[in-house]
C-alpha cells in the first residue's frame, strides 16, 4: 500500500477501535508502529496499550485486503525463515555471499533478518555512519556497530579515501558538513577544480519550480545551453 492507502486503514482502525481522532494524526501513529516493529523483539519498546490495539487491528484491515505496508515486509520475512526451516535453508545456500549498501541505515531488526540468511560470515558491508539519516525509522549506526563487531569480530575495515565522482568544491562543500573529529569523511577528489557550488533557498514548491526553470533559461542563453543537455535531478518521484 502507499502511504494514502495506509492512513485511511488507520483511520479506519482508530474507528473501529474507539480511539478518537484528535489524540493522534495519522502521520503520528505511522511513526508509533515504526517504532514498535523497527527493532527486534529482545530489544522491543514499551509502546502504549491503545497504540498496540490499533497497530493488531490495522495489521488485520491490511490483511483482509490482502495488502502489506512497506514496513511490515521485513518483520513479516523474519518471522518466515523462523517459522519455516526449509524455507530458510533454501534461502541460505543461495544467498551464500551477501552485500548491503548503505549500511549505516540498516536497522537492527533488518541485521537479525539478514543474519538469519547467513550461513558463516561471507558478509561485505558498504557504508559511511556520517551519511547516517534514518535515525527516525531505528537506524541507529553505533548499536548496528556494536552488534557487527561483536557477531564478527574478523571483520576486515577498508577506509575509501579517494572520491572519483565530483570536483574539488563538491567534495570540501560535503565535508565542511561532517563533524570534524570524523577522519573518515576527508575524501580527496581525482576530477580537480570545478564551479563553486550554489545553494538556493525555496519557501514553496512553486517557487522551486520557478527558480529551477529561471536556471534553465538562463543556461540555455548564457551558456548555450540546449535543454536536451540539461537535467534537473530531485530525490522523490513526488517531487516532480
Amino acid at each position: 500500500v502507499d502511504e494514502n492507502e495506509a492512513f485511511d486503514a488507520l483511520r479506519q482502525a482508530m474507528a473501529e477501535i474507539g480511539m478518537p481522532r484528535e489524540l493522534h494524526t495519522p502521520a503520528d501513529l505511522a511513526r508509533q508502529i515504526e517504532a514498535i516493529r523497527g527493532i527486534p523483539a529482545e530489544g522491543a519498546v514499551v509502546a502504549d496499550e491503545g497504540v498496540l490495539a490499533l497497530y493488531r487491528r490495522y495489521q488485520q484491515i491490511l490483511g483482509k485486503a490482502r495488502k502489506w505496508d512497506l514496513g511490515e515486509l521485513v518483520p513479516a520475512a523474519l518471522e518466515a525463515l523462523r517459522q519455516d526451516e526449509v524455507l530458510a535453508s533454501l534461502f541460505r545456500r543461495l544467498c551464500q555471499y551477501v552485500m548491503v549498501d548503505e549500511w549505516q541505515d540498516v536497522s537492527l531488526l533488518e541485521y537479525t533478518f539478514l543474519k538469519e540468511l547467513l550461513e558463516g560470515d561471507n558478509l561485505f558491508v558498504v557504508g559511511s555512519p556520517a551519511q547516517s539519516i534514518y535515525g527516525w525509522r531505528r537506524a541507529h549506526y553505533e548499536a548496528l556497530a556494536e552488534r557487527f563487531r561483536d557477531d564478527f569480530p574478523q571483520a576486515e575495515t577498508i577506509v575509501l579515501e579517494r572520491n572519483y565522482r565530483s570536483t574539488r568544491q563538491i567534495v570540501a562543500a560535503a565535508a565542511s558538513l561532517v563533524p570534524d573529529d570524523y577522519h573518515e569523511g576527508r575524501m580527496e577528489p581525482e576530477k580537480g577544480d570545478g564551479p563553486q557550488v550554489q545553494i538556493h533557498l525555496a519557501y514553496d514548491p512553486d517557487s522551486e519550480a520557478d527558480l529551477v526553470a529561471q536556471l534553465l533559461e538562463r543556461y540555455r542563453e548564457e551558456e548555450l545551453l540546449r535543454y536536451q543537455d540539461m537535467a534537473v535531478l530531485f530525490r522523490e518521484w513526488r517531487q516532480s
